[in-house]
């Protein structure tokens, strides 16, 4: 299994920049850095913003943020003036409140032979974040081949989320994958119980062993700018096998504030959709209030302690309008 890592950008680029270096004991030579960082969601109201913060490791194994082993502040300025600290910082550290995710199965004909392993591995990956914390998480169903088609909706009853599982089968059709994820993000959305709404982490999680080849209503540029409840929805994507289009699947997931793994094959599914839940379930809420209505950028910057070292991550991102006419 391997987990790419995000790609590095300069604040200029104002898009998910991530900065990382280690800062040692003086004795010591300064460990290399091993950590990512990735701010998902973000969205304003009013002077208000809100997004996730997830950190993973050298392997991309999610890290676990605890008031115990990180501090994080968050500045702003506008017009690539002077950072200014920001207001009102809030960090949940106990996780997201609720957890939408939109599963986007890959049906089509390539994946013969693989069903059972396929239908165990979300069935698995449901029951995790479903029954995985105490809170309202609910999972959706969509099923993509030469159509995509919503098979359940968001639900928190995982004898419904079975049913749909058991029904999905595998046809010589084509791969409208472009299609399928526009259907789980409009399930998302329309899911959305608030708009910009703190705490609520929704996410799209799919898997292909193949390329995009027959989507009608919906193009590349389109999946990269998909949003739901008024903030960016995470691609969280997995690439199985060495006929897909690997680029692009990495792109796209780090692009919206995702993550992408690529496994050998189908007995890896399990392992990679179990760590998209954990991805998920440790991305903490972060809220602040920006000084004015001018401001147009972000700098997040968090300090975590790993194992005795303390790595320092720098987080550059455009802000989404603030103030709104």
């Amino acid at each position: 299994m391997k987990h790419l890592p995000h790609r590095l950008l300069t604040a200029s680029a104002l898009l998910s920049s991530v900065l990382a270096t280690a800062c040692g004991e003086s004795r010591a030579p300064a460990p290399e850095p091993t950590l990512g960082a990735q701010v998902s969601g973000l969205c304003a109201a009013g002077t208000t913003v809100n997004a996730a913060f997830d950190v993973t490791d050298a392997n991309g194994q999610a890290v676990d943020l605890t008031t115990a082993n990180t501090t994080i502040t968050v500045e702003t300025r506008a017009g690539g003036g002077a950072w200014q600290p920001v207001d009102g910082v809030f960090v949940g550290y106990d996780g997201p409140s609720q957890m939408d995710v939109v599963l986007v199965a890959d049906n089509s004909g390539s994946e013969q032979g693989h069903l059972d392993e396929m239908r165990s591995a979300l069935a698995a990956f449901s029951e995790a974040v479903i029954l995985g914390r105490d809170a309202p998480d609910r999972v959706g169903l969509v099923r993509v081949s030469t159509e995509s088609k919503t098979v359940q909706d968001l639900t928190e009853d995982t004898s419904l989320v079975q049913s749909s599982i058991d029904g999905l089968f595998v046809t010589n059709g084509w791969t409208a994958l472009w299609d399928g994820l526009r259907t789980g993000n409009e399930l998302l959305d329309g899911g959305a119980q608030a708009s910009c709404e703190l705490g609520a982490y929704r996410a799209i999680a799919a898997f292909t062993d193949g390329k995009e080849n027959h989507s009608v209503a919906t193009t590349e540029d389109d999946v990269r700018s998909f949003t739901a409840g008024g903030a960016p929805t995470p691609l969280q994507l997995i690439g199985v096998g060495d006929a897909i289009d690997e680029g692009t699947l990495a792109s796209l997931a780090d692009d919206t504030g995702g993550h992408y793994t690529h496994i050998d094959g189908y007995a890896d599914l399990l392992g990679a959709l179990l760590d998209v839940e954990t991805g998920m379930s440790s991305a903490v809420p972060i809220s602040f209030q920006v000084t004015d209505c001018e401001q147009t950028e972000a700098r997040l910057t968090a300090k975590v302690t790993l194992d005795g070292a303390t790595f320092t991550l720098v987080v550059v991102e455009a802000l989404p309008q603030v103030c709104p006419g």
